[in-house]
């Protein structure tokens, strides 16, 4: 993780390690204050360690930071951020997907953008979306309701 001004906040090294962080990403929280990346809470003013550790449910599903509540979202989990980052609910519309948010806070938008690939020893190779899953998901960011899938 690099600040602003082009220092380094943080740095996971190794060739594995940068193969593996490639699909992942950071992003801030809407004060700046904190950044969450891989499902770890960090304040960048305290080099010395991450402030908490959220529990992965799925291997991917980025993260992000309600603009407008103490929370954060981790694939489908939505987590409290204030002080005992408790699990607050569960919205299966969003498992295993990226969320952004609308300019006013009040929708939510996830998207899956994972493929896998199809196929083994003598079949075709072919990408495929997971079929058991849509692309694109419209979530209430107020009551975690879906509004269209």
């Amino acid at each position: 993780l690099h600040a602003p001004g082009g220092g380094a906040l943080r740095s996971r090294g190794g060739a594995a390690s940068v193969r593996a962080m490639r699909h992942r990403r950071a992003c801030f929280s809407p004060d700046d204050q904190m950044i969450l990346s891989d499902g770890v809470l960090w304040d960048p003013r305290v080099t010395s360690s991450y402030v908490h550790k959220f529990d992965r449910f799925a291997s991917y599903g980025g993260g992000s930071f309600h603009p407008s509540r103490p929370e954060v979202i981790i694939s489908a989990a939505v987590w409290d951020i204030r002080t005992n980052f408790k699990l607050l609910r569960w919205c299966p519309p969003l498992d295993q997907m990226h969320t952004v948010f609308s300019p006013s806070g009040q929708v939510m938008y996830g998207f899956l953008k994972y493929f896998e690939e199809e196929g083994g020893a003598g079949a075709s190779h072919r990408t495929h979306v997971r079929k058991y899953k849509h692309m694109f998901r419209t979530v209430d960011a107020v009551t975690y309701t879906d509004i269209a899938t």
